[in-house]
């Protein structure tokens, strides 16, 4: 049954790029056959539906079916099953991570008595559920050929940096062998750290679902009140039917859907800040093959060409999933299918010539509004920053010890984990081949923020030294940036949390306001007026 589920829904125009979204992450966090990804994959999705059919029903039971209505229907399904699909997939990782805290503790026991590592996982893979059973056989497998000197690259199966992280420290015990100092073991410390950093993000989970718990509710609710509240003006004032159903009335009721909408999606960008971007959309992929649409422009990006590499700069500092020309097509596109939609909306509600400034207000607002949040994103990224400087420092950690490692390896090892400095990591990695240890003089002198310049300071003082004494202290920087990462990321939750909930209130209060306040006040007034006329 769900096989043919399956099948319909991939042929489907609307649900096969949900099916490929689900079923591109349950791959990673369910690696098992065909079949049982498949099984996960309309699990997923069937519950998906079920809540947007909920959705339809409860929009549907109150209103007429017209043109401005399905938009309404379209858009709230559209945002909420996005978001609840995003929810539900953040589940099954934490679920993932809590059973990795227990694989990494059986590895930790089992090693520490023979130092045999393929033994330990294969121990803690017995021990392990079936996910992580599974995630743990694909890590011992990519070990084995990754010793083998086979071509292999596990990063593109990780599901988070946590994992990634394992391997890598597994892979440099197999190939350099495990290092002791006077505390013992440098894997078991390591590893003491994953864990660590694994339970800091699990905390950090938690107190993001708790903070912003039902706020998302909250913008949503208004949507659903409108027709209702609407029915009850009518009821105990026939004379609003003209307020609710003329132009104005249905104008408002458009308003302030996309304002909820809006919201919602803002509180969505706080809550999951570095979330990264989806699958690109097949139907942009096709437009990109298309000859003129690419001569088009390539012309319009010569013509702006110093706008257009800020652009670059900024898509590749939050992963943005497209590249620059890939962004202004999608811009473009987007824009002007808002335009057009808008202005036969608006023809259709009846606003005849203005229609055609409904829709440059249409185009305008989502052309802006989606560099807007670009760039909101990367302003909620730099708040991320110290947890990837502690990344950083972990992987220097774990190779500095090690026989024959080179600042080269180590730099591959960063690139792996970057992300909000994945642009500097990559610079600094290709002109260090021709301009030398110059190149970490120049990025320091760039940079403004002090944590990474202390890692970039190690890796200058290299030049004079070994590598194991010039980042002899960052065991202890590591230790105080992870107690103030703590108490950051506590105020930074709380911060956000402030905002969300500021914003969650703003559309309720619209409706309370602007469908049920001002038109009875509006009306009471026009009927004492009449009435003081007559007499």
């Amino acid at each position: 049954m769900k096989n043919i589920i399956y099948k319909l829904c991939s042929r489907f125009f609307i649900t096969s790029g949900i099916i490929s979204r689900i079923e591109g992450r349950i791959t990673i966090l369910y690696p098992a056959d065909r079949q049982s990804v498949i099984y996960k994959t309309v699990q997923e999705l069937i519950k998906m539906v079920l809540l947007s059919g909920v959705m339809i029903m409860l929009l549907v039971y109150f209103s007429d079916i017209e043109p401005y209505v399905v938009l309404i229907i379209f858009a709230t399904v559209y945002f909420v099953g996005n978001a609840f699909l995003h929810k539900q997939l953040e589940r099954l990782e934490t679920k993932l991570l809590e059973n990795m805290l227990k694989f990494i503790e059986a590895v930790k026991f089992r090693f520490q008595f023979d130092g045999m590592l393929e033994e330990a996982i294969l121990d803690a893979i017995g021990e392990s559920d079936h996910v992580m059973a599974i995630h743990g056989q694909l890590i011992y497998d990519y070990l084995r050929e990754s010793y083998m000197k086979e071509n292999c690259d596990y990063q593109e199966l990780s599901p988070n940096h946590f994992f990634l992280t394992f391997y890598s420290l597994c892979e440099s015990v197999m190939k350099y062998g495990d290092k002791k100092d006077e505390k013992g073991s440098l894997f078991i410390k390591n590893l003491g750290y994953l864990k660590e950093d694994i339970h800091l993000e699990l905390l950090k989970k938690k107190n993001v679902d708790n903070t912003f718990m039902g706020l998302g509710g909250i913008c949503i609710v208004p949507i659903f009140c409108i027709k209702p509240i609407e029915l009850w003006g009518k009821s105990n004032m026939p004379e609003l039917a003209e307020s609710y159903d003329g132009k104005t009335g249905t104008l408002i009721t458009i308003l302030l859907t996309v304002l909820s909408l809006v919201i919602y999606q803002l509180i969505m960008s706080l809550k999951y800040p570095a979330t990264s971007y989806g699958q690109k959309k097949k139907w942009l992929l096709r437009l990109m093959k298309n000859k003129s649409i690419k001569n088009v422009i390539t012309w319009y990006m010569n013509r702006n060409i110093k706008r257009m590499m800020k652009f670059d700069k900024l898509l590749k500092s939050v992963g943005y999933h497209y590249n620059i020309d890939e962004f202004c097509v999608n811009r473009f596109t987007s824009s002007l299918i808002t335009a057009a939609i808008t202005m036969v909306l608006a023809f259709t509600i009846g606003f005849g010539v203005i229609s055609l400034l409904f829709a440059v207000a249409g185009y305008v607002f989502v052309y802006y509004g989606q560099l807007i949040m670009i760039r909101l994103k990367k302003q909620l990224m730099m708040m991320e920053r110290e947890s990837e400087i502690i990344r950083f420092q972990g992987i220097i950690l774990m190779l500095m010890h090690a026989d024959r490692i080179t600042i080269d390896q180590i730099l591959l090892q960063l690139e792996r984990f970057a992300n909000s400095f994945r642009q500097q990591i990559e610079e600094i990695s290709d002109k260090l081949s021709y301009k030398g240890m110059a190149v970490f003089k120049e990025y320091k002198d760039k940079s403004d923020f002090l944590p990474f310049n202390r890692i970039i300071d190690g890796f200058i003082a290299c030049d004079d030294m070994y590598i194991h004494k010039a980042f002899e202290d960052i065991e202890t920087d590591r230790q105080y940036y992870i107690e103030k990462h703590k108490q950051d990321n506590s105020f930074y939750i709380e911060q956000r949390g402030a905002i969300g909930k500021f914003l969650s209130f703003i559309p309720i209060c619209m409706v309370v306001i602007v469908k049920l306040i001002i038109p009875f006040v509006v009306e009471g007034m026009n009927q004492m007026s009449i009435n003081g006329m007559q007499l």
